[in-house]
């Protein structure tokens, strides 16, 4: 439909005056609905378009153009007060991106005229009863049934309700990106030089972010904890990089330090290294996204990070669990951005040499690549 207009003539998104979104999800979730509300910004300039989220996904929204509300999914009441608010708002479209079931119900009570989401269909026929009641037009969901719309991208997902509303897909959609501003890029610059100097490194170095989070093993966190058994991969990994004249440093969210930290100090020990391996943990979003952008590549399992990454436009290798690989890889994938996963087998041991073995192979392909394209510069 190339050429199409973007809005079908007297469809209820080209009349629409006021929109609202419904994205109760964490940091990555809320980054995969970007593009979609960017489209609407560009496409529907004098609508008014709020977007409804949680306390941890609204600061992905700061620097857009649509107003932010933001409900907490822990509040006791919430059920009723998003339905309350939603009904007292006079929005004439829905669109609910999350499957999360209170939202839906706020949905169904709200009266908005025209409602959006999608349904689990014949996988779960009790509960796509009740969400047909909740909303006016629905749309399978392929977490529920891995045979539908199984190659499609959570970001085009989330456009399929816009289409059934009267959106024309003219490919691409807006980019999946986070403003920065040239104050917080200077001074990322700045910083990273700063850290490859402490370590002796030159500027030019390939510098590759590992992320630590819980969901790198799942006894992280736990008193059960042991680091060559659970994270011996990343040992592995760090001392290759190291090896191949990599610089790999750690990246981390602030609340994962207590168990981080000690972590480096066993792995300068195992390695003899001469400094601690280096940190970087930011609380500020953007300037996260900022000192990214200046990394040559990350190494990730899938979650908020992946898609942080991919925010930042850097290549990113992703770790996804064997048991769900075959339906979610398609679906999950870092948008927009060169990226290659690398698949945790469920047999493996934490530490099995055939995880960090992938790793490393995956890293070195863009190490080399970076080095054939320094060559023809």
């Amino acid at each position: 439909m190339e050429n199409a207009p973007p809005l079908r003539p007297n469809s209820p998104l080209a009349q629409a005056k006021r929109l609202v979104i419904l994205r109760f999800d964490k940091l990555g979730d809320t980054i995969l609905a970007l593009p979609c509300l960017r489209w609407l910004e560009r496409h529907l300039p004098t609508a008014q378009t709020t977007i409804v989220a949680s306390p941890l996904g609204a600061p992905v929204l700061a620097r857009e153009k649509s107003e932010v509300k933001i409900f907490d999914p822990q509040s006791n009441n919430l059920q009723a007060d998003l339905g309350a608010y939603l009904k007292s708002q006079d929005f004439d479209i829905l669109f609910c991106f999350t499957e999360k079931g209170f939202a839906l119900k706020a949905s169904g009570q709200s009266q908005i005229p025209h409602r959006y989401g999608f349904t689990p269909g014949l996988h779960n026929p009790v509960r796509a009863l009740s969400v047909n009641w909740q909303l006016t037009t629905s749309l399978p969901n392929p977490s529920a049934n891995p045979k539908i719309n199984e190659h499609r991208h959570e970001v085009e997902r989330f456009f399929s309700l816009l289409e059934a509303a009267g959106a024309t897909y003219n490919p691409p959609l807006p980019p999946l990106t986070l403003p920065t501003t040239p104050k917080e890029e200077e001074a990322a610059r700045e910083r990273l030089q700063s850290l490859l100097q402490g370590l002796g490194k030159e500027p030019s170095t390939f510098t590759c972010a590992l992320q630590l989070m819980p969901r790198l093993s799942k006894f992280i966190g736990t008193p059960r904890l042991n680091y060559e058994e659970h994270l011996g991969f990343i040992i592995k990994l760090y001392g290759l990089l190291l090896e191949a004249r990599v610089q790999p440093l750690f990246t981390l969210a602030p609340g994962d330090r207590s168990w981080a930290l000690p972590f480096l100090a066993y792995l300068q020990e195992k390695l003899n290294l001469p400094h601690l391996p280096p940190l970087f943990c930011e609380p500020d979003l953007f300037q996260t996204v900022a000192f990214l952008k200046n990394l040559s590549l990350m190494v990730t399992p899938l979650g908020g990070s992946t898609h942080l990454a991919a925010a930042a436009q850097i290549p990113v290798v992703w770790i996804i669990e064997e048991r769900t690989a075959t339906t979610e890889m398609s679906r999950w994938h870092p948008y927009q951005t060169p990226n290659q996963p690398v698949i945790r087998e469920e047999d493996q041991p934490q530490d099995g040499e055939r995880l960090w073995h992938n790793l490393y192979e995956a890293c070195l392909a863009y190490v080399y690549q970076n080095q054939r394209s320094n060559a023809h510069l």
